[in-house]
């Protein structure tokens, strides 16, 4: 997971959905999240996360492209309905995960990741919150499974909350381990290449390549906004202190 900004909402949908006040209990919580009409605030998460899955930081795009989804993802309650159902509407808990409703068809219970699979299992105490942590440091990535595990560095508490995060989300389910090994690998590859020609400046440009936004048309939304390529944080540790260098000299790039 990489860190997420929240930025201001510059709709009224919410605050009108909690009129004439927020939902008291998870069947209510339930019954007007499901009446509201959440284009806009499909839209404005999209942006606000460069199109990344909060959570397994694959392309949204990508990955509806891939398996024909409706969306790609859902709007997902970082703390979930069930728990706290007066923040069914607060946008500062709201968040895109991948796989949308059409998604589960497709895959094995096992298989599901990130809110889909969370659902309204939570322990504010245990759980990496992405947009109220700079929790990048946090995991390690191995090349070679493509598994994501905690920070040999960290301490045993934080290791436990990193571990908890990972096994709520699911995020070495088969399927996201196999993406980042095949992901992962590609670009490691690529970096021996130009670590053996010693073309550093050549492995700068493929960071900034890599790592910074990009325009991008997204036709079902429709919008055209920056991007992120996908496992942002896992790549980011792959290019090392010059992808850091990277990320701090070309911050202005980044909106959110």
């Amino acid at each position: 997971m990489r860190a997420v900004t929240k930025a201001y909402y510059p709709f009224d949908d919410l605050d009108n959905a909690n009129l004439p006040s927020p939902p008291s209990t998870k069947e209510e919580a339930t019954d007007r999240w499901g009446a509201f009409n959440s284009g806009r605030t499909f839209k404005k998460l999209f942006i606000e996360q460069y199109g990344l899955c909060i959570y397994s930081e694959i392309n949204i795009q990508d990955f509806q492209k891939e398996h024909s989804s409706l969306k790609g993802a859902h709007i997902e309650h970082l703390e979930p309905k069930s728990s706290n159902p007066e923040r069914t509407f607060d946008y500062f808990n709201l968040s895109l995960s991948a796989l949308d409703a059409q998604d589960l068809e497709k895959f094995r219970r096992d298989e599901v990741f990130g809110g889909h699979y969370k659902l309204g299992f939570y322990d504010e105490k245990k759980f990496l919150n992405p947009c109220n942590n700079y929790i990048g440091h946090y995991f390690s990535f191995s090349t070679e499974s493509g598994e994501v595990y905690p920070n040999i560095k960290l301490n045993s508490i934080d290791r436990q909350k990193v571990q908890y995060t990972i096994e709520l989300l699911n995020l070495n389910s088969n399927y996201l381990k196999n993406l980042r090994k095949n992901w992962l690998k590609e670009l490691a590859d690529e970096i021996d290449k130009l670590i053996d020609a010693n073309s550093l400046n050549a492995i700068e440009e493929f960071a900034k390549c890599e790592l910074l936004p990009f325009q991008r048309d997204f036709t079902l939304l429709p919008i055209t906004t920056l991007q992120l390529r996908p496992f942002h944080n896992a790549v980011t540790q792959l290019f090392g202190k010059i992808g850091e260098k990277v990320l701090i000299v070309h911050a202005e790039e980044f909106q959110y």
